[in-house]
């Protein structure tokens, strides 16, 4: 199998995953609960917030964990539309990202395979134009990498 050339990988240990769970008021409520993270310097390592026009969305935050009794902190007795926010915390997360160079489909497909070859379940999962993240248990997460080399190599 030829390996694809991507830009580059990173590992980050020592996170929590804290999932919003149905959010009150959508896409409006985001800047509410996420100014105050950010006011507070709380560093989001992780942010994916799923969902439909029926269907109240989660958002799904990856941060440090010397930073989620802070993160809790200010999410807990938070209200929206008069509801309190469903939170949930799982840990310990550890997190890769994979910075691709063209060819996405191929490279979703063996980032999501390399997960699959470490047997390493994958929490939650984020894509931007510049990177694929996925949080699972942190103690797996390097299985992962092990795996990542199967199907990528880095370019230069």
């Amino acid at each position: 199998m030829k390996k694809i050339q991507i830009a580059g990988l990173r590992q980050a240990l020592h996170l929590s995953q804290i999932e919003i769970l149905s959010l009150p008021g959508g896409t409006r409520a985001l800047a509410r609960v996420l100014d105050p993270l950010a006011e507070s310097g709380i560093n989001l390592e992780f942010v994916a917030f799923h969902g439909g026009p029926k269907v109240s969305p989660d958002l799904i935050l990856g941060v440090h964990r010397n930073q989620v009794v802070a993160t809790l902190g200010l999410l807990k007795g938070k209200t929206e539309e008069g509801r309190a926010l469903e939170i949930r915390c799982r840990e310990p997360a550890g997190m890769i990202s994979l910075f691709p160079h063209g060819n996405r489909p191929a490279v979703v497909g063996d980032f999501l395979a390399a997960f699959r070859e470490a047997e390493v379940d994958i929490w939650a999962l984020g894509f931007s134009l510049s990177a694929l993240s996925a949080l699972g248990e942190e103690s797996r997460i390097p299985r992962v990498l092990v795996a990542l080399k199967d199907f990528f190599e880095l370019a230069g």
